[in-house]
C-alpha cells in the first residue's frame, strides 16, 4: 500500500494542475501496484512489450496518487469508467465528484492534468523517438495555417520533426479536451503556436481556449508536451507539479 496523505492540494475552479513523472520507465511490482484495480493489472498484462506494460502501470499508479492529493481518499478507493465517447472519468467515490483528469505517456514521461472542469487535455511525445511517415501524416491532418507555420520552421530532419510534434501535441491535447473521440477530425480545426509558450485556436471559439507548450531535455533525449483548457478566462490557468511524491518512489 502506498503512503497516503490526502486533500493537501488546493485546486481553484479557474486552474489546471499539470503533473509530470519524468522517469516512469521502471518495472513496477507489488507493493507499488497494490492500489491498482484488477482490470488495470489485467490490461497491463495484455501489452506485448514490457516497456508499454510499465508505462501503463506507472500512469495508473500516478493517477490514483495524484487524485488523492485533492480529496482525502486512499489511492486504492478510486473507481473509473468511460463516457459515451470513451473519455475516462471518475466513477467514485462521491468525494471525487467535480474532479476531472486526462493522461498521456510516452517513453520516459507520464503526464496527468487535473481540473474541476472536463474540458482539459494533455499530450506528451518524445522527439528523439524515431517514427516513419510523419510527413504523410502532416499532409492529412494539418490545416493550411498550421502547414504555413510548419513550413517556416527549421527544415532539417530534427527541426522539422520537433516542429511537427509541437503541432501534433497541441492538436491531440485539444481533441482530448473536447472529449469527442474520433468524431472530431484532426484536419477540422487548427491550433497555431504563439511566441509566448502557448497557442491559438484558429476558429471563432478561440477566446474559450487556453494552451501551454512544454519542452525539456535529459542527456540526449527531448520531450514535448501540450495542455489544453476550455475554461476561457484571462491569463494562464496551468500550474506544473512534479511526481513522484514522497511515499510514491
Amino acid at each position: 500500500m502506498t503512503a497516503h496523505s490526502g486533500g493537501q492540494e488546493h485546486l481553484p475552479a479557474t486552474a489546471a494542475h499539470v503533473w509530470l513523472w519524468r522517469a516512469p520507465d521502471v518495472d513496477l511490482r507489488p507493493p507499488e501496484t497494490t492500489d491498482l484495480a484488477t482490470e488495470e493489472i489485467a490490461r497491463a498484462d495484455r501489452f506485448r512489450h514490457a516497456a508499454d506494460r510499465n508505462r501503463h502501470l506507472a500512469a495508473r499508479v500516478m493517477l490514483r496518487a495524484v487524485l488523492s492529493r485533492y480529496v482525502d481518499t486512499p489511492p486504492a478507493d478510486w473507481r473509473f469508467s468511460a463516457d459515451p465517447n470513451g473519455r475516462p472519468e471518475i466513477a467514485g467515490p462521491a468525494t471525487g465528484a467535480g474532479l476531472h483528469f486526462n493522461l498521456s505517456h510516452c517513453a520516459g514521461v507520464v503526464a496527468c492534468i487535473v481540473a474541476r472542469r472536463p474540458e482539459i487535455g494533455v499530450d506528451v511525445e518524445a522527439t528523439t523517438t524515431r517514427r516513419t511517415g510523419l510527413k504523410q501524416i502532416a499532409d492529412r491532418v494539418l490545416t493550411a495555417e498550421e502547414a504555413r507555420w510548419l513550413a517556416a520552421q527549421p527544415a532539417d530532419d530534427a527541426g522539422w520533426r520537433k516542429a511537427f510534434l509541437t503541432l501534433w501535441t497541441l492538436k491531440e491535447a485539444y481533441v482530448k479536451a473536447r472529449g469527442l473521440g474520433l468524431a472530431l477530425a484532426l484536419d477540422s480545426f487548427g491550433v497555431v503556436p504563439d511566441s509566448g509558450g502557448g497557442a491559438r485556436l484558429a476558429d471563432d471559439q478561440a477566446d474559450a481556449w487556453r494552451f501551454r507548450r512544454l519542452a525539456w531535455r535529459r542527456a540526449d533525449d527531448e520531450w514535448l508536451a501540450a495542455t489544453a483548457w476550455g475554461g476561457g478566462g484571462p491569463g494562464n490557468p496551468f500550474t506544473l507539479r512534479d511526481f513522484p511524491l514522497t511515499g510514491h518512489r
